[in-house]
């Protein structure tokens, strides 16, 4: 593996130790479900893209770029060097839809539905094993 990408994986693990900290206050178990899914949803947006940023020599020129997220999904799993289970591109997918039917929405319909798909035992899926998994882009 080339070291400089190996040093960029690196910064991310560490980092991720801080970040963890600050997600599980972020993601307080007390909140509605829509400042849940909200805040759950830009944490995960903010890990697809320094997953992205890692395979990058020039990551700053990323910064004005304006991904919508299933690009960014798709991007990371384009760029996967290890293929990960479809069951982690489903539930960013199914975050994603959830925020929208949140955020776009001031009635929005099968809400509890859409939670219960989120967190059924084989799509649910942590900070930490998602940052771990993302890790994997670039070994």
């Amino acid at each position: 593996m080339d070291e400089d990408f190996k040093a960029k994986l690196n910064a991310i693990s560490d980092a991720r130790k801080l970040q963890d900290e600050q997600y599980s206050v972020l993601l307080r178990s007390d909140d509605d479900i829509i400042s849940l899914v909200l805040r759950a949803h830009l944490i995960m947006e903010e890990l697809l893209f320094a997953a992205i940023a890692a395979h990058c020599p020039t990551p700053e020129h990323l910064q004005n770029i304006q991904f919508r997220f299933p690009q960014l999904v798709a991007l990371v799993r384009a760029l996967a060097k290890v293929p990960l289970p479809a069951w982690i591109w489903d539930a960013l997918l199914e975050l994603n839809a959830l925020r929208n039917a949140l955020a776009h929405n001031l009635d929005p319909q099968n809400i509890s539905a859409r939670v219960a798909r989120l967190l059924r035992s084989d799509i649910c899926v942590d900070s930490v094993d998602l940052m771990c998994l993302l890790n994997v882009v670039g070994t």
